[in-house]
């Protein structure tokens, strides 16, 4: 998981990456959702912490995830009742958390679609490295997969929802997840590089346990976290994306 404010219209264009010339086939661009393509962590955290509430009854939880196991939707709040129930979570209780914190977004979006706005440069980068040949393009979210989507569609993103898509619905651990959006984009050239884009610590490790090249999305403390970690490029929004993509080499 991961999250809000409002972004000027983009004017959305091709711009071709160039790659050294011994590279014959695309490389990999795989992003995170929430933080990274869409602000949408505040509203994120809101309906997560209400449906822990809700079904779970547990209340005063901090949205800080950089200190769990798993930082995914089913592996945070099965933390969570393990940490302050002494039990994991029952299977159904856990379906139920998942239905009601999907329903909580749609809600909440239905009624302003401005609570998940795109991040700065989010629509012409990504239609632009769509369009490159030099790259492949997924998505991996440490999300639900239908609040993901949905939070996509309400930043004016829908195009993305038809990347080859993997979630916490595909596994509990981040680079599960990765693994599984890599293996669904198809065939790449080894020789040439994958790239996570994230905005967590989180994302971080498990770009660097996986061997991608890393390149963070985030300002203030999120940013200064990223560095801390080890992070050694961290954008402050897309808009840079495509250049710093085209200076990366295996």
């Amino acid at each position: 998981m991961s999250r809000s404010d409002g972004c000027p219209s983009e004017t959305t264009h091709t711009v071709r990456t160039k790659r050294p010339g011994n590279l014959t086939g695309p490389g990999l661009v795989v992003f995170d959702i929430d933080g990274t393509l869409t602000r949408s962590i505040a509203i994120d955290d809101l309906c997560y912490l209400q449906a822990v509430s809700d079904i779970f009854g547990i209340t005063g939880i901090e949205p800080d995830w950089s200190g769990y196991e798993h930082s995914t939707d089913p592996g945070i709040v099965a933390e969570i009742v393990r940490r302050r129930l002494g039990q994991a979570p029952a299977t159904a209780d856990l379906a139920a958390f998942r239905a009601r914190f999907v329903a909580l977004i749609r809600e909440r979006l239905a009624a302003d679609p401005g609570l998940s706005p795109p991040v700065p440069g989010a629509a012409s980068a990504t239609a632009a490295i769509d369009t490159d040949d030099a790259w492949r393009v997924a998505i991996a979210t440490g999300g639900f997969g239908d609040s993901a989507r949905a939070k996509l569609v309400a930043a004016g993103l829908a195009p993305l929802t038809a990347w080859p898509f993997a979630s916490s619905d595909d596994g509990l651990a981040r680079e599960t997840i990765i693994g599984v959006a890599r293996s669904r984009a198809g065939q790449i050239d080894p020789t040439a590089p994958t790239v996570y884009v994230g905005d967590g610590v989180w994302d971080y490790r498990a770009a660097t346990r996986l061997g991608m090249h890393f390149i963070g999305v985030a300002t203030g403390a999120r940013a200064a976290a990223l560095r801390a970690a080890g992070a050694t490029t961290v954008l402050p929004d897309l808009q840079p994306l495509v250049a710093t993509l085209a200076a990366i080499t295996p």
